[in-house]
């Protein structure tokens, strides 16, 4: 394996992955649950498709212009996609100074990885020919199974359990407006007092 595609797999992928957990770290500790609730959420889902679509085409496709050029594609729809939802949710949510650093490599590391596939690719790389090439075989299946489980440990699973909170807390606000909405149009009814019994007449 050439030394820009070691660092890629070994260490900018698996910073990646931890900078989504930390970031899921961030969402929990804010409670995302609560205040932005699922419209970040679905937000956060659409940014992992992206960036799941880039990673496939890494694993089935060569290393071409093509392939670079979608790859670019996807991340500038992943920084617009990032720019919705900071737009939207950060006067929702405290957005903290630590919440943007985890951002900030959530959205460099995806640029560093291109620039390492390029720098892979280049002593071949046809800068005119934008067609996708399937690859010939697939990483070993040990890296592969090793990868997957790190995606599934510290983004997918982690953003399941963002999406089950938030539906939890959408649930338990909506019982809630249903019981005020209830307790406006049928009001308890007042409790019978027991009569006082009238004086004696006297004799």
């Amino acid at each position: 394996m050439s030394p820009p595609l070691t660092l890629l797999v070994f260490a900018v992928f698996p910073l990646w992955c931890l900078a989504g957990f930390a970031d899921w770290v961030c969402h929990r500790r804010t409670a995302i649950a609560l205040t932005s609730g699922l419209g970040e959420n679905a937000l956060h889902w659409l940014m992992a498709l992206v960036s799941g679509a880039g990673i496939a085409l890494v694993l089935f496709f060569e290393t071409d212009a093509g392939l670079l050029g979608l790859l670019l594609l996807l991340f500038l729809a992943h920084e617009a996609t990032a720019a919705w939802d900071l737009a939207d949710n950060t006067l929702r949510r405290d957005v903290g100074a630590g919440e943007q650093l985890v951002h900030s490599a959530q959205e460099m590391l995806p640029l560093v990885a291109i620039a390492l596939l390029a720098l892979d690719a280049w002593p071949g790389l046809q800068p005119l020919d934008w067609a996708l090439h399937p690859r010939a075989g697939l990483p070993p299946l040990p890296w592969l199974g090793a990868a997957g489980l790190l995606v599934l440990a510290l983004v997918l699973l982690p953003l399941l359990q963002e999406t089950v909170s938030c539906l939890g807390a959408r649930a338990a606000r909506k019982a809630r407006d249903e019981a005020r909405a209830q307790a406006r149009v049928e009001p308890g009814l007042e409790p019978v007092r027991p009569r006082t019994p009238a004086n004696p007449a006297p004799r």
